[in-house]
């Protein structure tokens, strides 16, 4: 059911990449599944962390932008008759949203969730408990018979002119340690904590790499045979992501974006998403490439009496 919806699917909904993420950071896939006279409407395959026995968490994982919740959609109005079947429509489909939300909250203690930007859930649709944020991530619509580089700011532009030549870009099944090497360094770089375990990064990429929803990328500087940057594309059935990434300083990143974009448009994937624009350093790099900038919700709810009382039973246990 989470796989039916194209207009919401990503490569995050299938639970193939949620079993492989739950494997490497130790949780459980719960599936909850929403109904409407007995036909599936909604979903959700979250990720359920165990803290101290007792305490449960519904997480989003590392590398993993958005969770995997399918909601109903109304459809769209086309006359004035269909009206009041819609009013009624959108009056199910809150129902729907918040029965679902309920069933996640009542699973565990601390719930965070991350919509797709394809994805808006109305405040109004839920109680007071849930606190909604907002995020942005980079979104480039890519068209294989329009210049990629239209948009661009002058600085790749020149860069990828200058320098272009100087390296050799492969697609390499087997370049998951590198990948993970050159995120794990781009994170040094930036005076951040890796998300996850180096063995864990590669038997991550790795997976995905076997199981066709993802490729990798590497730029390699000719003149000194090294690999100066990777990306591990995942795919959706149209969309890419810049999932897995990392570089060394200097222009190996600008030319492996330029053909990674390249490669998507002549495959027929219509979006590129940058996976993020909310660390003002690494988004204004992803500015350059001309994408639009997109919202997306964040909703949380905690039950603070209920994990306070866990947290003291928890404590008496281990004393």
């Amino acid at each position: 059911m989470l796989r039916s919806n194209a207009d919401q699917a990503t490569p995050f909904h299938q639970l193939g990449y949620l079993n492989s993420i739950a494997d490497a950071v130790g949780c459980s896939v719960f599936i909850f599944v929403c109904s409407l006279s007995d036909k599936p409407v909604a979903g959700a395959a979250l990720l359920v962390r165990r803290r101290a026995g007792v305490l449960k968490e519904v997480v989003l994982p590392p590398f993993t932008p958005y969770s995997a919740i399918v909601l109903p959609a109304p459809p769209k109005v086309t006359t004035d008759f269909e009206v009041k079947s819609r009013e009624a429509d959108n009056s199910s489909c809150s129902v729907v949203i918040a029965s679902l939300f309920e069933a996640i909250r009542t699973s565990a203690n601390l719930v965070r969730i991350h919509l797709s930007p394809k994805l808006k859930v109305n405040p109004s649709s839920l109680d007071r408990s849930w606190i909604f944020e907002s995020f942005q991530t980079y979104v480039s619509a890519l068209d294989r018979d329009s210049p990629l580089k239209e948009n661009w700011s002058q600085n790749p532009k020149r860069i990828l002119k200058k320098h272009q030549a100087d390296f050799r870009i492969r697609n390499d099944a087997g370049a998951a340690t590198i990948a993970q090497l050159l995120n794990q360094n781009s994170y040094a770089r930036h005076d951040r904590t890796p998300l996850l375990a180096a063995d864990a990064v590669v038997k991550l990429i790795t997976a995905q790499v076997a199981s066709k929803r993802a490729s990798i990328f590497v730029a390699n500087h000719i003149e000194t045979n090294s690999d100066d940057a990777a990306i591990v594309l995942l795919r959706g059935p149209l969309s890419g992501y810049y999932w897995i990434v990392g570089s060394k300083p200097g222009p190996a990143m600008t030319v492996l974006i330029n053909h990674v974009l390249q490669y998507c448009a002549d495959e027929g994937i219509c979006l590129f998403d940058f996976v993020g624009a909310n660390t003002p350093s690494i988004a204004d790099f992803k500015r350059r490439f001309g994408p639009e900038l997109v919202s997306y919700q964040g909703i949380t709810s905690t039950r603070p009496k209920v994990v306070e009382s866990l947290r003291k039973t928890a404590r008496r246990l281990r004393s």
